[in-house]
C-alpha cells in the first residue's frame, strides 16, 4: 500500500543567487505530494518524484517527517542542496525571499535551516555529515576513487538509499555489479574497520569490504545476493542466521584487543544495571520514557540480580551485533551474511537474543527454533542446559541492554532528530517492563 507525503522543500536558489523556491501563487514554500511505497524511504520517493516531474536531480540534505504513524496522508520537509544553475523551477514556482508563515509541523525546523542558510547561525556539531553542503560531490569523489582501486568502475548514478541521523547509505552501479556505500555518525565510527577485520577471518558470513575510511566513517562493500531474512518462518534459514553469528563470535574469541583498538566498547554484564540506571536518570530519557520512579527502580534491581545470574552461568564475552534483526540477515545460496555491524560491542553473547525475537508485528512465538539453536551453538563454551528454561528472563536483559544503547544514541544525535530513535527507547523499555515480575 502507498501512503501519500505532502513534503514542503527548502532549495537554495543555485550559484551566487539569492533566495529558496517558493509558490509564485503565494509565495509559500515548495510542495510536492508523492508516494511512499511499502519499500520506499523517503529520500528515495522524493528523489525519483523530482526527478520524474521537475527533472530534477536533486541532492536531499534531511528529510524531517515527525509524525510517521500509520495515517493515510502525512507532512514532511526536505532541505536540498542548491540545483545546478542551469535548473529552471517548473511553471508556477520561482526564486524569492524566505517565506515568514511555514506549515505548523515542520515549522520549527524550517526556522533553523532558513537561519543556517542566512549566516544567522552555524549548524550544530551533532548536525550529520551528510546533511551538511558539499558532503556529497566529497563521497562521490571519493566512491570513484575507491572503486578505481579495487579494480571497478562507476557506470550510473550514485542512488541514496536512506538518510536519517545515524548513517546515509548509498546504491552504486559498477562494471562488476552492485556496491554499497555506508556513512555512519560518530558513535558508530568503528564499523568500517571491524567489518573489515570480521570479513577477513569469516568472509563466509561478513561482506567483503572494497574500501573503507576510518576518520570519515565511511565503507564500501561488494553487494551480497539474496534477500533479507526478514519474517521468514523457514526454520534452516533462521537457525542457519543464529550459528553463524556464534561462528563469528568464535573466530575473533582471541582478538577482543583488537577489536578494542578499532574502537569496540566493552559492556560487561556487571555493568549493565548501572548503565540502565544512569541511562533512565538523564532528562531527555526519561522525557520519552515517562516512567515511574518506583516502578524504574524496582526493574534497575532485577536487571542488577538477573544479571549477575546469566554472568555465572560462564559463557565468555564475545562480540555481540547489537542490532541482530531479520532485515540485517541476507540469505543467498547456502548461506547467512551478516550485515551492520553499528552496534557492535563485546559483551555477554545471549545479548542479541531481544532484537533477534522481536518481529516487526510482535513476538516470535514460542515454536520459532532460534532459542534452542542458540544455546546449542553456544554449548561449546559453557553448560546452557539451565537457560533451556529462561528465554523470557534473558529476553528482559536484552531489551534492558538495548534501552542503554538507544538511550546513548539518543544523546548523540541532533535533538531536533531524536523522534528516529525514540521509538526503539520506548519499545524496549516496555518489553523490559513486561519481563520483570511486578
Amino acid at each position: 500500500m502507498c501512503r501519500e507525503i505532502d513534503v514542503h522543500l527548502l532549495v537554495p536558489a543555485p550559484g551566487s543567487g539569492t533566495g529558496i523556491l517558493v509558490r509564485q501563487i503565494d509565495r509559500t514554500l515548495a510542495c510536492v505530494r508523492t508516494e511512499l511505497a511499502d519499500d520506499d524511504t523517503l529520500v528515495v520517493a522524493l528523489h525519483r518524484h523530482l526527478q520524474d516531474r521537475w527533472a530534477l536531480d536533486a541532492t536531499i540534505l534531511e528529510t524531517y517527517l515527525p509524525f510517521a504513524g500509520r495515517s493515510r496522508s502525512m507532512m514532511a520537509l526536505a532541505a536540498l542542496d542548491a540545483p545546478s544553475p542551469d535548473w529552471r523551477p517548473p511553471d508556477g514556482l520561482a526564486w524569492g525571499a524566505a517565506p515568514q508563515a511555514l506549515p505548523g509541523p515542520v515549522a520549527a525546523r524550517a526556522r533553523t535551516w532558513l537561519g543556517e542558510w542566512s549566516g544567522a547561525a552555524l549548524p550544530p556539531s551533532d548536525r550529520p555529515r551528510w546533511s551538511r553542503p558539499g558532503w556529497h560531490e566529497r563521497a562521490a569523489a571519493w566512491i570513484d576513487g575507491a572503486l578505481m582501486s579495487a579494480g571497478q568502475r562507476r557506470t550510473g548514478p550514485i542512488e541514496v538509499r536512506r538518510l536519517w541521523s545515524l548513517s546515509a547509505l548509498m546504491r552504486i552501479s559498477t562494471d562488476s555489479g552492485d556496491a554499497w556505500f555506508k556513512a555512519v555518525f560518530p558513535q558508530f565510527h568503528h564499523e568500517p574497520a571491524v567489518t573489515d577485520l570480521l570479513a577477513g577471518v569469516a568472509p563466509q558470513a561478513v561482506p567483503t569490504v572494497l574500501a573503507r575510511n576510518d576518520e570519515a566513517g565511511w565503507l564500501l562493500l561488494d553487494d551480497v545476493p539474496g534477500a533479507a531474512l526478514d519474517v521468514s518462518t523457514d526454520a534452516a534459514a533462521i537457525t542457519g542466521a543464529v550459528r553463524a553469528l556464534v561462528d563469528v563470535q568464535r573466530r575473533v574469541l582471541d582478538r577482543h584487543g583488537e577489536l578494542r583498538a578499532l574502537g569496540v566498547p566493552h559492556r560487561p554484564m556487571r555493568e549493565l544495571a548501572t548503565g540502565l540506571r544512569e541511562a533512565i536518570a538523564t532528562a531527555a530519557v526519561m522525557d520519552e520514557l515517562l516512567a515511574d520512579p518506583a516502578r524504574a527502580s524496582s526493574i534497575v534491581g532485577w536487571v542488577d540480580d538477573r544479571a549477575s545470574w546469566l554472568d555465572g552461568i560462564g559463557l565468555p564475552e564475545m562480540i555481540v551485533h547489537g542490532d541482530f534483526n531479520r532485515s540485517n540477515v541476507l540469505t543467498p545460496p547456502g548461506g547467512s551474511v551478516i550485515i551492520d555491524w553499528s552496534d557492535a560491542a563485546i559483551a555477554h553473547p545471549l545479548l542479541d537474543v531481544a532484537v533477534w525475537l522481536v518481529h516487526p508485528q510482535g513476538r516470535f512465538g514460542p515454536d520459532d527454533p532460534s532459542w534452542p539453536a542458540w544455546l546449542d551453538a553456544l554449548a561449546p563454551f559453557a553448560d546452557t542446559a539451565p537457560l533451556r528454561d529462561e528465554l523470557e528472563t534473558v529476553f528482559g536483559l536484552g531489551a534492558a541492554y538495548q534501552v542503554v544503547s538507544y538511550a546513548d544514541i539518543l544523546l548523540g544525535v541532533e535533538p531536533a532528530l531524536r523522534y528516529q530513535v525514540n521509538d526503539g527507547l520506548r519499545d524496549f523499555w516496555n518489553l523490559l517492563d513486561a519481563a520483570v515480575p511486578r
